[in-house]
């Protein structure tokens, strides 16, 4: 059974980047309405993401997004650079890519970031080549991958079985 605490961190830490990603919605609003100049609010350089009426506010700048998904764990850590690269060099600013739970805790309780699972070093290679990321935290993923995505550990502690998931979890078992 997925202990009620895990569930409360994970409920915290979504509430927390929503909060973050919002954190200067105001302050943007303000900066965009009172013509300063584009990307600072009060002369300073604004953080976060909102929206207005027309697009997406990025750091204070308005920004539309044209997105393509690499999923990091189908592709080695030294592919990742060229994937991003030939992805920029197509018109994309925006890379998207899942979480894949089950390849970053196969085992409850045992972590791995590490290898073709490493999503900071993914990202941090997205942020060097000065894209965007979109981060699709599941729990469950379209991505045709074994189970959505789901720990293969978690649906035997909870009881869950194929006829109780969506269609596509249960396509692609081992």
């Amino acid at each position: 059974m997925v202990e009620p605490r895990r569930l409360l961190v994970i409920f915290f830490l979504s509430t927390l980047l929503i909060a973050y990603s919002n954190a200067n919605v105001e302050e943007i609003q303000k900066g965009t309405e009172e013509g300063d100049e584009e990307g600072k609010v009060g002369g300073q350089k604004a953080h976060g993401v909102t929206y207005d009426a027309r697009s997406l506010i990025i750091n204070g700048k308005r920004e539309l997004l044209f997105s393509g998904a690499i999923h990091y764990p189908r592709s080695t850590p030294d592919m990742w650079p060229d994937l991003i690269k030939k992805a920029k060099q197509g018109g994309i600013n925006t890379i998207e890519t899942y979480v894949f739970w089950n390849g970053h805790e196969p085992v409850e309780g045992q972590y791995n970031f590490e290898g073709e699972f490493d999503l900071v070093k993914f990202i941090k290679l997205i942020h060097e080549h000065k894209l965007h990321a979109v981060v699709r935290v599941g729990p469950f993923i379209q991505a045709e991958w074994n189970h959505g995505g789901l720990p293969y550990w978690l649906m035997l502690s909870i009881g869950l079985q194929c006829n109780k998931l969506p269609a596509a979890a249960c396509l692609f078992e081992d």
